[in-house]
């Protein structure tokens, strides 16, 4: 009963502390559209693969443009004049959920995550449908990464009480 108790208090603790990852949009997509370029996806051998189509048709490979690997002379950074970098640096990066991105270094030589920079937002806009119109999306932001929705206590609570529930019967 012990473990049981270790297991549920864990899986409790997990569960908060996750974020939750159906309200994300693709920071890469994100970035290609905040740049006035065409984001697409393609099937390939490999699977699923997302592209930006950027100035004069040349396609880049956007999870790369995002992390400064290809196409940087369309990127942001060179946009505004700011040298372009691109690290891999966990801490750094976590905004665009990766290991590696690109930081813009600033005129005083200080370093900025290029998302950061631009006040990009991740988060999947609540969907507006209005009566016998067209669906829009300027609702509310969805709740923080680190707020917990209700809904998911539910299943929690349930497997709680059937821990407890079968760690007594085991007891007896």
């Amino acid at each position: 009963m012990k473990h049981a108790r270790c297991i549920l208090v864990l899986l409790i603790g997990a569960a908060l502390l996750l974020p939750g990852a159906g309200a994300l949009l693709n920071p890469a997509a994100v970035y290609c559209d905040e740049l006035d370029y065409t984001y697409t996806v393609e099937s390939g051998e490999n699977g699923e693969r997302g592209y930006c189509v950027v100035d004069g048709g040349a396609r880049v490979d956007a999870w790369a443009f995002l992390r400064g690997e290809e196409g940087t002379q369309y990127g942001y950074c060179e946009r505004e004049g700011y040298v372009t970098r691109s690290i891999t640096d966990p801490a750094a990066c976590s905004g665009i959920y990766s290991d590696a991105c690109t930081v813009c270094e600033l005129p005083d030589g200080t370093t900025m995550e290029v998302t950061e920079l631009m006040g990009l937002s991740f988060r999947e806009p609540d969907l507006v449908i209005p009566e016998g119109g067209t669906p829009y999306s300027d609702a509310p932001p969805a709740p923080a990464a680190t707020e917990t929705p209700v809904s998911l206590f539910a299943p929690l609570f349930g497997v709680a009480v059937a821990v407890m529930v079968f760690g007594r019967k085991q007891e007896k």
